[in-house]
């Protein structure tokens, strides 16, 4: 189940289905020609590994995997720089760099099972999220 609350934080709960177990935003608007930084607040006592998927048009997609517990990425494709900061209070904040596109980008964050895998049944773990924040790249 997906709750959201006054304060836009995102949460989801997983049910005893089998599955993907995510959040997603899409039509995010484009940022034309500029680098893009992309950043989410993130918080789970259960859930120590996500997937961050990006999708910047047909063919400018990104993954990496995110180890909350260890504070790591491991970035698979088309994702660079990418970083965990430690907010205080189990709150972490992912911060991802990818190429510029004149499309419009959307993100999936995938709650991983304990294998790795993105399709499992669920076991009641969660995850809450801030809305993401895309900004042009610092250089």
């Amino acid at each position: 189940s997906v709750e959201e609350s006054s304060n836009g934080v995102v949460r989801i709960s997983e049910g005893q289905d089998e599955g993907r177990h995510y959040l997603g935003w899409a039509g995010m608007p484009p940022m034309s020609g500029k680098e893009k930084t992309l950043s989410i607040d993130v918080w789970s006592a259960t859930v120590p590994i996500l997937r961050f998927e990006t999708l910047d048009g047909p063919d400018k997609y990104g993954r990496a995997d995110v180890d909350l517990a260890l504070g790591t990425v491991t970035p698979v494709t088309g994702i660079r720089n990418a970083q965990v900061r430690d907010l205080g209070k189990g709150w972490k904040r992912i911060t991802l760099e990818y190429p510029a596109s004149d499309n419009s980008f959307s993100l999936t964050v995938a709650m991983l099972s304990k294998e790795g895998n993105t399709d499992y049944r669920g076991s009641g773990r969660s995850i809450a999220a801030t809305r993401p924040v895309l900004a042009e790249r610092k250089k």
